[in-house]
Formats: C-alpha cells, structure tokens, sequence
C-alpha cells in the first residue's frame, strides 16, 4: 500500500498552495520590502500564512460549524496580544497573509477566479501602502 501525498492531497490543494505562496511572495517582495526594508518578520508572514493554508485547507475537508472556524481563526488572531509589539502595517500585512491562506484554502471557484481573488488583494495593498501610506 503506497502512499503518495500528491495523490492523496490532490492538485487542487498544490496549484491553490502555488497561487498563493506567489501571491504573498509578490506583496512581500514588491511592496513591504521596497517600503520598509524590515527583514525581521518575512518569517512570520510566510509562516502563518503557510499554516493557516494547510490547516484550513484539511478543515475543510471535515464537517465544521461556522462558529468552530470562526474560533480558530480567532485564536490566531489573539496572538497577536501574545507576542512582542509590532507596528499596526505589519499586524495589517499579518492580517492580510491569515486572510490570504484562508481565501485560497477555501475558495471554490476556478484557478483564474483565485488568481483575481488575489489580484485584487495585491492591488488594494499596493494602493492603500504606496499610495495613502506615504509618511
């Protein structure tokens, strides 16, 4: 009995872990750093959108009420009260990459719908931060 984990996640689950992994390498690298230059929680960024992915993607899988997925979110979230203070861009780009890894998790619609999900997520990052955020 051989387990192939391609198989047993299915391409669904790769292709929308590709999309999302350059969605986030594409905010990270274009806008965060180039405005920035804070190195110290790419880590982080990548991190948690990486779990909140993987974790919410095999959820899905499972029978859960709203309210359940609504509380693992939420305990996500408090940890931000549990960790040293950071400033209230980066808990925002923090928030982006957790919403991120749950949209593409979860989405039911086609690649190309992902890939404008996520356009639309850069794009208004691009416009809220270069645009409005200029000090």
């Amino acid at each position: 009995m051989e387990l192939d984990l391609f198989d047993k996640l299915g391409d669904k689950f790769f292709m929308r872990f590709l999309i999302d992994l350059v969605a986030v390498s594409i905010i990270v690298f274009s806008i965060y750093l180039p405005n920035y230059k804070k190195r110290d929680h790419l880590f982080t960024f990548f991190m948690f959108n990486v779990v909140i992915y993987i974790i919410t993607y095999l959820l899905s899988k499972v029978e859960m009420s709203f309210g359940a997925a609504f509380g693992l979110f939420a305990v996500f979230s408090l940890l931000r009260y549990r960790t040293e203070n950071i400033s209230e861009k980066d808990m925002t780009y923090l928030l982006l990459f957790i919403a991120m890894g749950l949209i593409n998790s979860t989405v039911k619609g086609t690649y190309f719908e992902s890939v404008i999900l996520n356009g639309i997520l850069m794009l208004a990052a691009w416009i809220l931060d270069w645009c409005l955020g200029k000090k």
